[in-house]
């Protein structure tokens, strides 16, 4: 691996954690605090913390499988790699969707949850690719 594949990863993961904050802060707070009935002046500051370190963790592993697969199956070109992002992306949101069927959530809350990956990862496949 070199260094321009590991500098792939992590703006991968970053430019993934940043479209979190926009789309959880500014995009959608509102409607997601309303669909988790979670009072912003309740939450504990530590647990939000952590949460914030394992998501970076988690969006770290989403960046590198997505790198190893694009790579593992010699896949070139921003359209081709973001296609891959895209791939992942439906497969995640259906996933989800199966989830929620059973948790009784709302379309909202699908559209808010699942969109934000879906977004996410096509971007990670654009940027892989640009590598």
């Amino acid at each position: 691996m070199t260094l321009m594949n590991v500098l792939a990863i992590v703006l991968a993961a970053v430019s993934y954690q940043a479209l979190g904050a926009v789309w959880y802060s500014f995009l959608f707070q509102k409607s997601w605090l309303e669909e988790v009935k979670i009072d912003p002046a309740t939450v504990d500051k530590k647990s939000a913390n952590r949460g914030l370190i394992l998501s970076m963790l988690f969006a770290v592993l989403i960046a590198i499988i997505l790198f190893f697969t694009i790579q593992h199956a010699k896949i070139e070109g921003v359209w081709h790699t973001a296609s891959i992002g895209l791939t992942f992306a439906i497969v995640h949101g259906l996933a989800t969707a199966t989830n929620i069927v059973f948790e009784g959530k709302t379309l909202r809350y699908f559209l808010i949850t699942a969109g934000y990956p879906f977004v996410g990862w096509i971007i990670m496949g654009v940027i892989i690719g640009l590598f």
